[in-house]
């Protein structure tokens, strides 16, 4: 899962009128699937679950692969969006963006 980290920014930098909201009304989540069926191609940057430390926010890693080799489908995110692994998410896998990108759906 992806989300812009623009409206989150907004919502924290005005502490004295915080309310209690849905996670949705604060955020935008962002659903684009790159799919093999569309065919894409060319490189791009992908970041999987293995790439993300626990707890840390911390990337330690990424694959460069060719879009017309994927075999699944995958989420883009862009420099920017929090990128967040729900797969287990008692791993608290998340990191934000530094880049623009492909990871896994989970």
């Amino acid at each position: 899962m992806t989300i812009s980290v623009e409206t989150l920014r907004v919502a924290t930098t005005q502490p004295s009128r915080m309310t209690v909201r849905p996670l949705g009304e604060v955020i935008d989540f962002r659903n684009e699937i790159v799919h093999p069926k569309d065919r894409p191609q060319g490189p791009v940057t992908f970041v999987g679950l293995e790439h993300i430390e626990s707890n840390t926010g911390v990337r330690l890693g990424a694959d460069l692969i060719q879009l017309e080799e994927m075999t699944g489908r995958r989420a883009r995110f862009s420099k920017g969006d929090i990128v967040y692994g729900y797969l287990r998410p008692y791993l608290n896998k998340v990191w934000i963006a530094e880049f623009d990108g492909i990871c896994s759906v989970d």
